[in-house]
């Protein structure tokens, strides 16, 4: 199956660049986010697509500190064990990360992340916990991508970055992300092995004509609603049939995680 679905950890770091002032270039496969979890995640998406049963256990206690420089809503300590995934930790610091990229995604739509705490914390707290879940799964599968692939994916995403932000060299780069050599290496070797699983067990999606005469009676009716004037089926065929894909890569993910987790021991501990 090609990679059409956003790498959590890469949209994490796409969205802290934009966040940063860099120019709004993001580039990524189509598809969910999600997950990330898949948002990424994410989300969508993802990674997104991810909205969980056990990791629904949120706190809405982290309302003070996300003011316009998006970071975090959350309280939580870097070191504070959050939840547990198949007898495995996460720590704070992994959620702080999905909070912080939530909290500019918000910023970016004008919304105010203060405002949305709650809901905030309960998208994050899906992303790392469908994403660890995957990772788990791909570690018993024998999915982790070798060193020399992660390196040659971290060169290629930190030198893109560079060059999308106008920065002078790569430690520019680590700097604006707030994340070391090292932390963004550990984030990009998961991301490629949630991607792995993925390529692994999912199908690429057919879309019928059907199912683009579907979205288009619905994209016309939103568009009755809000006053406008549709286009043609004709012009938006290639756009629906995008989207249409999208939504059925999302829902696949989505089962492949619910199918997932019904084998795998979670508890979230905030």
């Amino acid at each position: 199956m090609k990679k059409t679905l956003l790498l959590f950890v890469l949209a994490i770091l796409a969205s802290v660049m934009v966040a940063c002032g860099g120019d709004n270039n993001d580039e990524g496969d189509s598809g969910n986010s999600g997950d990330e979890g898949t948002s990424e995640e994410e989300g969508n998406s993802e990674e997104g697509g991810n909205s969980e049963d056990g990791s629904s256990e949120e706190s809405s206690n982290g309302e003070g500190d996300s003011e316009s420089s998006g970071e975090s809503v959350s309280d939580v300590g870097e070191d504070e064990v959050v939840a547990t995934v198949g007898g495995e930790d996460i720590l704070g610091s992994r959620l702080l990360q999905a909070e912080q990229t939530l909290s500019q995604q918000y910023q970016m739509m004008g919304q105010d992340p203060s405002q949305n705490a709650g809901a905030i914390r309960e998208a994050a707290m899906d992303q790392v916990v469908n994403s660890k879940v995957i990772e788990l799964a791909a570690l018993d599968a024998g999915l982790e991508p070798s060193e020399e692939e992660v390196t040659e994916e971290v060169d290629s995403q930190i030198s893109t970055m560079q060059e999308q932000n106008e920065l002078e060299s790569e430690d520019a780069v680590y700097e604006q992300l707030g994340m070391s050599e090292e932390e963004v290496q550990d984030q990009i070797r998961s991301s490629m092995l949630i991607q792995n699983y993925l390529d692994e067990n999912m199908e690429e999606p057919s879309v019928s004509d059907e199912d683009i005469e579907q979205a288009y009676e619905d994209y016309k009716s939103q568009m009755e609603q809000a006053n406008q004037e549709a286009e043609s089926l004709e012009n938006m065929r290639s756009d629906l049939e995008s989207q249409v894909k999208q939504q059925k890569q999302s829902e696949q993910q989505q089962a492949l995680i619910d199918d997932l987790k019904e084998d795998t021991e979670v508890n979230v501990q905030i």
